[in-house]
Formats: C-alpha cells, structure tokens, sequence
C-alpha cells in the first residue's frame, strides 16, 4: 500500500506514461533499423553525390551508386523467389503473388530497388494476416508505390493524379466502378504532400506534426506544406480531416465498396479456379468477403474451398506458377545437386516476359491463362526449359549420376501417357528432363 507521499509520484509516473502512449500514438518510428537501412543509405549515397566537390568525384559516387541500386534489386528478387520456390511457401506462395503482382510495382523505376523487399513483407504480412483494408493501405501508401506512380510529384501547388487514378482503376472499384474525374482529382488532393521522408531535403530531418505526420511505417510522410487541405468531395461523399489525414477514411470506404468486393472477387476466382467465373462462385467469395469484413485468411479459405468442390477446366499455367512448381517437384525427387537456385529462377522468369517486379505497367500480369497461350508457347517453355537442364547440368560438372537418378524417380511419378511419349529419350537425362519439364501434367494446371 503505497503512503501519502507517494502519491503524487505515482500521479506523476502515471501522467508520463499516458503522455508517452500519446506520443507514440501520434508520433509512431519508422520500422526496425534493418528494415530501413537500405532507404537510408539511398538517402546517404544522394547527399554524398550532392555534396561532393568535384565532378570526378560525383560521377565515380554516381556510378557506385548505380551499382548498388542493381545489387537491391537483384538481392529483393531472389529473395522474394527464393520464398516462393522453399518448403514453407507451399499453400500461401500463390495467394501472395496474387495480391503482389494485383498492387504491382515496376522494379527499374528510379530509386524504386531499395524499397521492394520491404514492399513485398509487406504484401506478405497484409495478405496472411490481415484485412483487405489494412493491406490496401498499406501497399498504396507504401514508399514503393509512391515512387512508381509518382506522388512525390503530387503537391498541393501541382497534383499528380497517377496514382489515384490507378487506386480507382486497378486497385479497388475498377474503370466501371461509377467514378468521375473529379472523383480522380479529390483523391489525387488527399494524396498530395505524401512523400518519402528522404524528400524532405532538410538535414537531421523529424516528423513531428504538425508540419509532418507519419503515413507508412516503412517510410511515408505526409508534408503538411505541400498537401491540399480543407472538405474533398469523393465518390458521393464529403471528407473532413483537421489533420490531413482523410486518405485513410477514403481507402477505408474503396475498400468496402460494393463495386471492389464484387471485382476482385471475380479476380481471385479467375486466377485460381477458371478464366470465366461464374454469378454463383462470385457470389460465394462475395458474401464471405462482406460478412467478415475483408478478412483475408476468411477469403483465401472460401476460394480454396471452391476450387477443391468443383472441377476446374485443365488451363496453361502462368510462367511463374509454371517455374515454381518445377523448383517444388526437383526439389521433393532429386538430390540437392539438381535443384534450381533463385538466380535461375529469375533468369527462366525473364526469358519468358514475366520478371518478378518486372511489369512496366501498373496493372500486373494478367491473371487469366488464355493470355499466356499463343503460337509459340510451346517453344518458348521447351527452350527454357532447356536452358535450366543445361544450367543443372553445368553445375554437376563431369559427375552425371544425379542428374540420371533425378530422371529415374521423375519417371515412376510420369503419367503412363508421357512415359510412352519421352522413354525414346531416357539414355539422355538432359533431353528426357527437358521434355518432361513441358509435359502437360508439369505445364497445366
């Protein structure tokens, strides 16, 4: 029992910690060092260029620089298919290159290479765990996306209307989900001064409001000085934030809205299940969707569900559903030496137009297999295939016996059909291997 005179210490403590809840409310840190360590060295690295005293000195940092911004970029996308291609993957690898590639970002935009491997834990966080809200939140607001679609050109002076365009049209309501350009316009002016805090030009940089406030824990900031302030008018309804902060209130509405339930519900079905989906698939996904109010793992698990009950159609798989999948099945059959590493990986992925991060456009691959399926498909997946024996085939030097034991076991788990097809082949594992990696039982769903 504490005494009188310890009373007003007690008060005291308790005054500092709900001020410091306060603070932290209002005030959150940027995320972990280490996930912020690549945008602050992109920070340095441009200071050091700006401040350098000669121009010798400035294009040798230049070109460091360029150099370094290569190696993020490689280093996030062999991260990312090295996930996609382990053990652990299995059962939410497709389910987070869904909504990746759904809030696609173009990997060779400037700048962009630091922030993608925090871009995609991101996806990955939001989309297993997470509403649809939170995760569209999140990957909109993310520096990533800031930097592709160009909001750290978007004040208050000068809007930039890209990336609420693109919020509209690929992200949510679609281009028929009853918007009008001044729709565009009031949530281009909620977006405005939301920048990438190394932006801010200022040296020993705080966002402390309310000049600034904190948008994204990876980075974003809102720069009260460059953002359009006062009522905004969007999609039928009157926003008002004293703190600037009305875009949360406007993505949380695009979020729940009628038209983006029912879209992406289509989206999902198509990309899992089959290229045309119908009212009643739709409408499953769509009523799960609504009744636990976007909750992600709730609608993984109803498309999951439908597409384990019904038939669906034999289809082409995508490159990188096709390429993962030869990872899983070498990496269950053979020894470790014939197993493909990510640097492989993304080699096949590029040969064949569909690069992790490498989509210049902001509306993804497209998710139905029809599109994937032209004159020289098949050609196109023998030749990579090719490619990715002859590179396994490289790395076990002069010692050929894995490469036949991988062949063997493949065979016992081969359809009698292809068996009869390819066993022509089976003196030479390279060219047995090669044909059997584009056998419609590896190469359709």
């Amino acid at each position: 029992m504490p005494s009188k005179n310890d009373v007003p210490f007690l008060f005291i403590v308790l005054a500092l910690v709900l001020a410091c809840s306060y603070v932290k409310a209002q005030h959150p840190v940027f995320e972990t060092e280490q996930n912020n360590l690549p945008l602050r060295e992109l920070h340095d690295r441009k200071e050091a260029i700006a401040n350098s005293p000669s121009a010798e000195e400035r294009g040798q940092l230049q070109q460091s620089l360029q150099t370094w911004l290569r190696q993020q970029e490689n280093n996030a996308i062999r991260r990312s298919l090295a996930f996609h291609m382990s053990e652990s993957s299995k059962g939410t690898s497709d389910w987070l290159w869904f909504w990746t590639n759904h809030f696609s970002v173009f990997s060779k935009k400037t700048n962009m290479q630091p922030m993608l491997a925090n871009y995609e834990d991101t996806a990955r966080r939001y989309s297993l765990n997470g509403s649809f809200e939170e995760l569209l939140r999140n990957m909109v607001l993310h520096p990533a996306m800031l930097v592709y679609l160009d909001n750290l050109q978007n004040r208050k002076d000068r809007h930039n209307e890209n990336l609420a365009r693109e919020i509209l049209e690929l992200h949510t309501v679609g281009i028929n989900g009853g918007y009008e350009q001044r729709d565009i316009q009031a949530l281009a002016q909620a977006l405005s001064g939301i920048v990438v805090w190394t932006q801010s030009r200022e040296p020993n940089f705080e966002c402390l409001p309310p000049k600034c406030r904190i948008i994204h824990q990876a980075g974003s900031v809102l720069l009260s000085r460059q953002h359009t302030g006062g009522a905004k008018l969007f999609m039928g309804k009157i926003y008002r934030n004293a703190e600037g902060l009305e875009i949360f209130e406007m993505l949380r509405d695009l979020a729940h809205h009628p038209k983006t339930i029912g879209r992406l519900a289509a989206k999902l079905i198509q990309f899992a299940i089959q290229d045309h989906p119908s009212d009643r698939q739709i409408a499953i996904v769509r009523e799960v969707w609504q009744r636990t109010a976007g909750d992600l793992s709730h609608i993984r698990k109803s498309v999951e569900d439908l597409r384990t009950l019904e038939s669906s159609e034999k289809r082409l798989k995508d490159p990188f559903r096709h390429l993962r999948d030869i990872s899983h099945l070498l990496d269950q059959t053979c020894s470790p030496e014939v197993r493909m590493s990510a640097e492989l990986m993304q080699q096949a992925l590029e040969r064949l137009g569909m690069g992790q991060f490498q989509r210049i456009s902001p509306d993804g691959y497209p998710v139905h297999a029809d599109y994937w399926l032209g004159p020289d498909t098949l050609l196109q997946r023998l030749e990579t295939s090719q490619m990715i024996v002859r590179q396994l085939s490289q790395n076990l030097e002069r010692d050929r016996m894995p490469l036949r034991l991988c062949t063997e076991r493949l065979r016992l788990t081969a359809h009698s059909r292809t068996r009869k097809a390819i066993d022509v082949l089976e003196s030479n594992p390279e060219k047995w291997l090669t044909v059997f990696l584009v056998s419609p039982e590896i190469m359709f769903h």
